[in-house]
């Protein structure tokens, strides 16, 4: 089993998808994902705050397939159990599950910024 953040396999699938007329489409996929995350995580942190479960189930469905789409396979994960928290009106316990998303994170973006 692999360390990594990104799936190898799913990151040369997207490189393929890049073309002549868009050879930065996987830095754009990539740039536009740790954008969104970072204002998604800022959503949830303020959703749990104020015990918000729905609007933390949202914003986890969300994440959880922006980050299955670029092979970030452990934060999708991370994303569906706090989903399935949010889903169950459910926020005990989320802000540990956020920890680890936002560790998680620092590893993605590393190597997103090693593709680069």
């Amino acid at each position: 089993m692999s360390d990594k953040a990104l799936d190898p396999e799913i990151v040369e699938q997207l490189e393929m998808l890049a073309d002549e007329e868009d050879p930065d489409f996987v830095t754009e996929l990539f740039d536009g994902y740790v954008e969104g995350m970072e204002g998604s995580l800022k959503n949830i942190e303020s959703a749990l705050a104020s015990v918000d479960a729905a609007t933390v189930a949202t914003e986890a469905h969300s994440q959880k397939g922006a980050s299955s789409n670029i092979g970030a396979e452990t934060m999708a994960s991370l994303f569906r159990k706090l989903e399935e928290m949010g889903n169950m009106n459910k926020v005990e316990g989320a802000s540990e599950i956020v920890v680890n998303i936002v560790h998680e994170f620092e590893r993605v973006k590393e190597e997103i910024s090693e593709y680069k």
